[in-house]
This record gives structure tokens, sequence and C-alpha cells, in this order.
């Protein structure tokens, strides 16, 4: 399966904003990992990037405070577990669906976004 990455977004107490970019490689052994972590400005160029990639980006103020503490390159935390499986399981849900639309849509010769059915 194909890297996930997906930016969480979210404001320290101090309401300077908090960003993540985590991957997860199913076909690994081992929990997700963080790729990129930062508080303020390294935050907003973490969401421009995922913005300008038409990444999926989850906003969670409690999670992106707690993981922009993680070092590059880390393991999530334990106590992340399972939030992150949860949001996993949400983004691979909606690949899913969206593979099966495409494909309906391309059955039909139907532009993408008219596959039928929701």
């Amino acid at each position: 399966m194909a890297d996930k990455t997906e930016p969480t977004e979210g404001n320290k107490p101090a309401g300077r904003p908090a960003a993540v970019a985590i991957s997860y490689e199913p076909e690994k052994a081992g929990a997700p990992k963080v790729l990129a972590a930062g508080i303020g400005e390294m935050a907003r160029r973490i969401l421009e990037l995922a913005r300008r990639e038409h990444i999926y980006i989850h906003q969670d103020t409690t999670l992106a405070g707690l993981l922009a503490r993680v070092p590059n390159g880390s393991s999530i935390p334990h106590y992340a577990y399972q939030l992150i499986a949860e949001l996993l399981v949400f983004l691979y849900a909606t690949d899913r669906r969206l593979e099966e639309k495409l494909a309906a849509a391309k059955r039909q010769h139907l532009p993408p976004g008219y596959g039928g059915g929701n």
C-alpha cells in the first residue's frame, strides 16, 4: 500500500498554530512516523505545502499540540495510537469510496465526480 500522509493542525495554548505531518506504511511493521512537526511559522509552512499538494488536513488542536513536540522521523507516541488509527481508518475508507466513484465514472464514460451514488 502507498504511503499515507495526513497533516493535523491546531493551536498551542499560547495561540500559536501547530501542525504535524505523519506517514504510515502498513507494509512495514511499526507505528506511524512524524515526518514534519512545527509551531508558528513552521506550522504555516507545513500546512501550505499540504494544501499545495492536496493532502488531507485534519483539524485537531489537542492532537496537533501533542504531536508537534515529537521529533521528526520518530514514531508517534503510544498515547496517540488510538487517535491516529481512527484517522487512518477514516482516510482509507474515503480513498476507497473515491476510487469506486472514479471506476464507475470511467465505466460510464462520465467525468470524475459523476460516478453515481454517494
